[in-house]
């Protein structure tokens, strides 16, 4: 038995602060609407003994039994509860600087579920969440002194994708969703319906390359994504993709060519990131290296690259070229990367959202300007001094 919590709110509904004003009229920057997996990621220190016997595998989403998972959680120190997930971080991050974003997911009937229903609506992320009979996904993560860190993941019912009523997309203009949820056949066949009501409804989608096991046990599923053009760009890290392409068998120091290389090949649009090492833009068999915001002291690692998706779309919600736009998202992987909480707030992402507002004000003035520095609106404002609040 399962039921419905929709707290969606229509466009002409959500706060102010998602508006820009034009005199009385009032328009939403571009929103994002995310099917994914969402989970209490409980986060402590730890030392690489305790990491080894549990057999976890640095900088790796390991699969874990119940019982090891509340046996790491009870060795993490200063330990601390927090919104998890693939698709949930990148959107917390997008709201967190002023993004519209709304979440299909689904939690169980336990306490956790309701701590993370009451840390999305706290995130200015619109819930449209599915309750069911269960236990909700739960992610240890012990991190290390350098900043590396591992975690498992118990998962529950987080991944239970059956009822994404993705359909109306509120109103959004990105959709967003993971591999990782291609778990069965049943899942895949509501990604691609899901895919196809984003491309109907004229959203850009974007499909995020996570999870090494399902990359191998459903590579071919996911690879048709892009090949029949069901998605319009793939994001992940090297690593990630090298699997996806199965060629992770190659050494490291040459991984990223290759990877790049059958990215090129395929003609098709992908974002791939490389630690601290360039990030690849190929679109169209064309490649752009972008260097990474450089980290000063890096902290916990968990989660970077998600919030680097998060303000990827962010950038492109406010207007930008897609190379500000992965600038935006390493400035916003960085910000994070130096903290433990591994989650964004606005506080964290409060100096990135001052500068995508003056990007977007700057870039508006200048083409209204160019159009006719005298236009007005009907009520006399002058549309060239319009701001996003």
């Amino acid at each position: 038995m399962c039921f419905y919590i929709s707290c969606c709110c229509c466009v002409s509904v959500l706060p102010s602060k998602f508006f820009f004003n034009l005199g009385q009229v009032k328009r939403p920057l571009k929103g994002v609407s995310g099917l994914g997996d969402i989970a209490v990621n409980i986060v402590g220190r730890g030392n690489a003994k305790e990491l080894a016997s549990f057999n976890l595998n640095p900088n790796f989403h390991n699969r874990i039994p119940p019982k090891t998972a509340y046996d790491i959680v009870l060795k993490l120190h200063d330990r601390n509860s927090y919104l998890g997930g693939v698709v949930t971080t990148a959107l917390a991050t997008a709201a967190a600087l002023g993004v519209p974003s709304h979440l299909y997911a689904t939690v169980g009937d336990d306490q956790n579920g309701q701590f993370l229903i009451d840390e999305v609506k706290n995130r200015n992320i619109t819930p449209n969440i599915t309750v069911t009979k269960g236990n909700t996904a739960l992610n240890p993560v012990m991190v290390l002194n350098d900043g590396e860190s591992a975690s498992g993941s118990l998962v529950g019912v987080s991944y239970d994708i059956r009822e994404p009523g993705t359909r109306k997309l509120q109103g959004s203009k990105m959709f967003l969703t993971s591999s990782h949820l291609i778990r069965n056949p049943e899942n895949f066949n509501v990604l691609r319906e899901a895919f196809f009501s984003a491309t109907k409804a004229g959203a850009k989608s974007i499909l995020m390359i996570k999870d090494p096991l399902i990359l191998k046990e459903c590579r071919e599923h996911i690879k048709s994504f892009y090949e029949k053009d069901i998605v319009d760009t793939c994001i992940g890290n090297k690593n990630d993709f090298a699997v996806l392409f199965n060629i992770d068998r190659f050494p490291e120091d040459t991984l990223m060519d290759r990877v790049v290389a059958h990215a090129r090949e395929t003609g098709k649009h992908f974002v791939i990131t490389n630690g601290s090492r360039d990030i690849a833009l190929i679109n169209n068999k064309q490649v752009t290296y972008i260097p990474p915001e450089r980290v000063l002291h890096s902290v916990n690692k968990n989660g970077a690259s998600n919030v680097f998706v998060g303000g990827y779309i962010a950038g492109l919600a406010y207007g930008m070229q897609e190379i500000d736009a992965i600038r935006t998202g390493s400035k916003a992987a960085k910000e994070i990367i130096e903290r433990l909480d591994p989650t964004p707030n606005e506080d964290i992402m409060r100096d990135i959202k001052r500068s995508l507002k003056t990007y977007f004000n700057q870039k508006r003035r200048l083409s209204l300007g160019k159009a006719n520095p005298s236009t007005t609106h009907s009520t006399g404002t002058n549309l060239a001094n319009i701001n996003v609040n």
